[in-house]
């Protein structure tokens, strides 16, 4: 499966793909999460082109996005991070999200992120559908309508 995609509607292909690729239990080299991004302009030349472009689109820190992530301990439930535009608080976040109609069930800030935790066993849909919501909550959605998903490695994250 691609580490990258778009979507507009239907969160399948990235709810895959945080199964596949980000819940799986390896011992080593396990990605950091799926991050979800406005999708940017698409140039019409072709699929592949396309992908290559967009995982190394310069303007991501500059975007409201969201980064799906593992639990981080046994005990826990996976977590969304929002990651706010670069030069935004995170604090921010909170009252965008209830502005905009939607509350998380639980939710911390940290440095760079607004972190969310969800229940353990939550559904891959359940957490992109909720990330695709908040983004669309803060007003994050860019000009074409589309969303793009990444499967982001450690360390990979656009700061």
């Amino acid at each position: 499966m691609e580490k990258i995609g778009f979507f507009t509607t239907d969160p399948s292909e990235p709810s895959q793909a945080l199964e596949e690729q980000v819940f799986v239990k390896k011992l080593m080299g396990a990605p950091a999460g799926l991050e979800i991004a406005p999708a940017g302009s698409n140039p019409g030349v072709g699929a592949g082109l396309r992908r290559a472009s967009a995982s190394v689109r310069l303007d991501i820190p500059m975007l409201w996005r969201a980064l799906i992530e593992r639990p981080r301990s046994k005990k826990s439930g996976p977590v969304v991070a929002i990651w706010p535009p670069r030069g935004t608080a995170p604090v921010e976040t909170q009252a965008k999200l209830g502005a905009g109609g939607v509350h998380p069930p639980s939710s911390s800030v940290g440095e760079q992120t607004f972190d969310i935790e969800f229940p353990p066993g939550t559904a891959p849909n359940e957490l992109v559908t909720f990330a695709v919501q908040a983004l669309q909550a803060i007003g994050g959605l860019g000009t074409t309508g589309e969303w793009q998903w990444t499967v982001r490695g450690k360390g990979l994250v656009p700061q």
